[in-house]
């Protein structure tokens, strides 16, 4: 009996052991520092690969974030503006599902993309449809000049954190580096 167990348990490793790799696809979901969430088809090794470069990210992030804070106070056209820290996120990703078969992991990407797109549909309508009663009609030009004030800003100041995350991420001088806690050295003066 001992003999079948082991015959039948070098016939299940050699099959393993021969049968050729399954390529892996993964549906993800990737949220930008603007917040915004986009879905894609990776494989499982791009996959990882984005894993591993977001958790690099994550350990150069509070670092970069005081730089761009820094940069941004000394900017004259944002003067007696405070930082907005809320316009730079940690990009984030997760893996929706995983498959075996590319067009299948596809197909399920286009029912993602047209579910989004109908709930975008759906708000631009009820938008639309909101009227601005008692509200003088310069209010609402006032109100999108504004907004797109506040875009230009948080803009701004993304390009900054990017511009900063990436100085650090390059192999600036380990006095600049975060260490393995995350925290930054204390500045040498």
């Amino acid at each position: 009996m001992t003999r079948h167990a082991v015959l039948a348990g070098f016939v299940v490793a050699s099959i393993a052991v021969s049968a050729p790799a399954v390529e892996k696809y993964c549906l993800i979901k990737e949220t930008d520092r603007a917040k915004k969430e986009t879905y894609r088809v990776v494989t499982a090794e791009e996959c990882e690969k984005l894993e591993k470069e977001l958790d690099r990210e994550e350990k150069s992030f509070s670092r970069a974030l005081m730089n761009a804070q820094r940069r941004f106070d000394d900017l004259e056209s944002y003067e007696r503006k405070t930082f907005p820290r809320s316009a730079c996120a940690p990009r984030k990703l997760a893996v929706v599902s995983t498959y075996t078969d590319q067009s299948k992991a596809n197909e399920r990407l286009r029912d993602y993309q047209t579910r989004i797109k109908e709930a975008q549909d759906k708000e631009k309508k009820e938008q639309g449809k909101k009227k601005n009663k008692g509200v003088s009609k310069s209010e609402p030009e006032r109100k999108k000049a504004r907004e797109d004030e506040q875009q230009q800003m948080f803009d701004d100041v993304r390009r900054i954190f990017e511009e900063e995350l990436q100085k650090l991420m390059a192999g600036a001088p380990a006095a600049v580096q975060p260490d393995a806690a995350g925290e930054a050295p204390p500045a040498k003066h």
